[in-house]
Parts: structure tokens; C-alpha cells; sequence
């Protein structure tokens, strides 16, 4: 019995550890992908903290549909750091918030549309027109979100709503399409699930 227990303990924290570093290696290609967005930032910029073309987005989409749940804990993580380049004057607060919404939001919203369309775990059903609808979706949803976020704690004007939000659309929809489209491609070319 005790063996039994041992063995049990001992799978379970074995999972835990493989999903520690799946979630560590989400958030290390996020922070990467946020890196390589600070240098394209000055052509892109929209307004503070949107831009046209937002690659990190796209990454935390991958690294949902990927890794599930510990996709979405290393782009929370790593997002919270990167929190401190973009709102430099707010709080912790502010930002768990924030990372809460723009991670949170969307992988909720993509659990439910993988749903809807019946995506199987390894994405092995995964056709092109799925990844349109699960980008438009993510991608509304966490900028409205996000938005709205930022109206309600005083970061963006009631005028700037409506335009913040479309030009984080765009910006988000643009790079998660070009993620999740690489990642489709590479799973055809493969032949294999993810």
C-alpha cells in the first residue's frame, strides 16, 4: 500500500513538474516574442501599450492551444512582467488585474469555441477556417476586455475606447492569424497532433 501511494505521489508530482516547464518554456517564447515586439514597437505603435501587429498575442494563443492550462499560467506569469514595461506607474494591483482579463479572457473564450467546434486535444481536427474563428474570437474578446479594463481604472479616455479597442483587433488579429496559421501549417506538414 505504501508503494502504491509512493508510485501515485511520485506520477503526480512528475506531472506537475512537466507542466512547471511547460508553462516555463510558454512564458520564456512569450517574453522572447514580447522582446522582439519592443524593437518592431516604434513602427507599429498605435498608443501606448497597442500596436497594429502585436506578436505576443499570437504567442499566448499557440501556447494555449498547445500546453491548456499551463499555457495560459507561463503567459500570466511572464505577462505580469512585461506588465511593468508597458504601465510603468500602476500597481501590482492594476496589473494582476490586467494580466488577468487580456490571459484570462481569452483562454476561457478559446476553451469554449475549441468546444463549439469540437477540437479534439491534440488539435488533429484543426482546419483553417477554425483558426479564423478562434482569432476573431480571442482576439475581440480580450481587447474589449482589455479596453475596458483600462477605461474603468482611469488608463484610457471614454473617447479613446472605441478606437483603442479596434486598433488592438487588428494588431492582435493580425499576429495571432500569423501564429496560429505557422503552428497549423507545421501539424499538417507533420502529419501529427501537436
Amino acid at each position: 500500500t505504501s508503494l502504491m501511494k509512493f508510485q501515485f505521489i511520485s506520477v503526480n508530482l512528475l506531472s506537475v513538474l512537466e507542466g512547471l516547464a511547460l508553462a516555463t518554456f510558454c512564458g520564456l517564447v512569450y517574453y522572447a516574442a514580447f522582446f522582439l515586439q519592443t524593437m518592431i514597437s516604434p513602427w507599429v505603435n498605435y498608443t501606448q501599450g497597442i500596436d497594429w501587429l502585436f506578436i505576443p498575442a499570437g504567442i499566448k494563443l499557440v501556447a494555449f492551444m498547445i500546453a491548456g492550462v499551463w499555457g495560459f499560467l507561463g503567459i500570466a506569469v511572464f505577462g505580469l512582467i512585461t506588465a511593468f514595461d508597458v504601465w510603468q506607474s500602476d500597481s501590482l494591483a492594476v496589473h494582476v488585474g490586467n494580466i488577468l482579463i487580456w490571459a484570462g479572457v481569452p483562454y476561457v473564450t478559446y476553451r469554449f469555441v475549441a468546444k463549439m467546434l469540437s477540437l479534439d486535444l491534440e488539435l488533429i481536427n484543426l482546419k483553417y477556417g477554425h483558426v479564423v474563428a478562434i482569432a476573431l474570437a480571442t482576439t475581440l474578446t480580450s481587447s474589449v476586455g482589455s479596453s475596458l479594463y483600462q477605461y474603468l481604472i482611469n488608463n484610457r479616455s471614454f473617447d479613446m475606447l472605441t478606437l483603442t479597442t479596434f486598433a488592438m483587433v487588428i494588431g492582435d488579429f493580425i499576429a495571432t492569424g500569423v501564429c496560429v496559421f505557422a503552428l497549423t501549417f507545421a501539424v499538417r506538414k507533420s502529419g501529427k497532433g501537436i
